[in-house]
Order: C-alpha cells, then structure tokens, then sequence
C-alpha cells in the first residue's frame, strides 16, 4: 500500500474484504492496527466490543457462593461488619428462606445507622431496599448493558431456567469486558510496590504477573516453569485452559488459588494459602 494513502484509503482498503464472521473482522482489525490506522488501545476496545455482542451473563457474573448478600431476616448489627468489610457499594437481600432477591441496599444508605446508632433499633429493611433488575442467565451482555442504560441501575442479578439466583453482575463487569480491568479507590493493591503480600489469615496476595520461578522459590514449590506460561497467573490459565474468572478456586499441589481480580483477557491478582 502506498504511504501517501490518506487514513480514509487505508480504511477503504481493509474493509474492502467483508469478513463473514466476529472472528474474521477481528482479524481484520488487527492487521489495520499493524498499519497503523488504530492504535492498540483501540483495537483492544474494539475487539472487547465485538466480543461482548457475543457473550451471556453467565459468561462473566459473579457465582452466588461469592456474592456478599443480606437476608431480610437479619439486624443491622449482623451485617453492618460485613458490609463495611467488603468493600463493595450494592448487597442483594434474600427473602427469608435465602431463595429469592428482594431488592438491593446500598451502602451509602446505611450512613445515617452508623452517624446514628439509635436508629439500628427501629430498622426495617423496607425502609431501604430499592428494586434490582432480576435477568436470565442467558441474557447477551449488550443487551443488558443497554437495560442499565435505560434504568439507570447499576447491578442484575442472575437466574437459571428455574428461576433460582445463579449470581450477579455490575455494569462495571461489563464495561471491563471492554477497556479491561477498571481499578477502584478500594483496589489498592496493583498501584503498591509488591509482588507478594502477607495476609492476617494466613493467605498471600499475589499479582498473577509474578515469574513463575520466583514463585517457586518463594512457596518452595515446584511448579513446571515453561516458555508458555512463565508466570504465575500464566501457569494458572494454562491449568485452567482459559482466563479464570474472578471468584474461581483452585487446589494445586499444597495450595489453594482464588482468583481476587481478572477480566476476560488476563489475571490480576490472585489469593494463595496452603491446602488445610
């Protein structure tokens, strides 16, 4: 192609090929970045686009064992320690027998309980539970994202085929699946200088992106170092066969990985602790 080609030349040249299908235009995409028609941060954002227009919600929501729920049965001071301690800003709350969700609280809600300790006595989660979105588990994502558009609400929470919680996803969960992980003021641990922190519980926070061989020297481990996966994050896709979500278990030789932080292209940090 020439160099004196305008950026519209180069478009029109690429796109000439129609590709027959998401794989084919990605593809396409990215042989137009290497032309320097779009960036890679743009390309990724383009690729996350056409991606999402082919997932569900049970491709990327949070299992129901690790949400952080309430139950409409509990007293603020069963769960205000909870709460604070999660870190998290919207709590679905489960009907008495924990089959159904009944709504969402928000944690800014609970403010005035905390300035006001008094009010504790007369709480009455009617009082504070807004309506959730409830959504089948086979919902595509950009569907969905279009409905949070809508409602202005922020989080869904996911049902099977019988109509029982099967997890929940944010609208954050989905924007990440475009421009990748979306750290917050509670997501400190990336921006610290460390690549393995100690926990009070005897766990470890590990960033995936520690080498392979340094984790084996600091576990005492012997993991199989190899040029596919030369990290620990890399190690544990490749036992996975895929990107782990996050919230996902893993037993492993004398340890146990929970997935702390991931989107759909790679691993962030991950919680390490020796197998009881």
């Amino acid at each position: 192609m020439s160099e004196d080609k305008t950026w519209f030349e180069k478009v029109q040249h690429w796109f000439n090929r129609v590709p027959e299908s998401t794989a084919e235009l990605i593809e396409l995409l990215r042989e137009v970045c290497k032309e320097g028609v779009v960036d890679a941060n743009a390309l990724m954002m383009l690729e996350g686009v056409l991606e999402v227009s082919e997932l569900t919600v049970s491709q990327i929501l949070v299992p129901r064992t690790q949400m952080t729920s309430l139950c409409v049965t509990e007293k603020p001071e069963d769960f205000i320690a909870r709460v604070t301690e999660s870190g998290h800003s919207r709590f679905p709350v489960f009907d008495a027998k924990y089959e159904h969700v009944i709504g969402v609280l928000l944690a800014k809600d609970l403010l005035p309980l905390l300035v006001d300790p008094s009010k504790m006595t007369n709480f009455d989660f009617e009082d504070y539970v807004r309506t959730v979105m409830v959504v089948p588990e086979t919902k595509r994502l950009e569907s969905l994202l279009q409905a949070f558009r809508q409602t202005s609400q922020h989080m869904a929470v996911a049902v099977d085929e019988y109509g029982s919680v099967v997890g929940l996803v944010t609208i954050e969960d989905i924007l990440e699946q475009i421009v990748g992980d979306i750290a917050d003021e509670s997501d400190t641990e990336e921006d610290q200088g460390y690549t393995v922190k100690p926990q009070a519980d005897g766990s470890f926070v590990v960033k995936a992106m520690m080498p392979l061989h340094e984790f084996n020297e600091y576990f005492a481990t012997q993991y199989p170092e190899q040029s596919a996966a030369n990290t620990i994050g890399g190690f544990l896709m490749a036992q996975a066969h895929r990107v782990p979500r996050k919230g996902e278990v893993f037993h492993l030789g004398d340890f146990t990985f929970t997935v702390l932080r991931a989107d759909y292209r790679r691993l962030y940090l991950l919680s390490v602790k020796p197998s009881e």
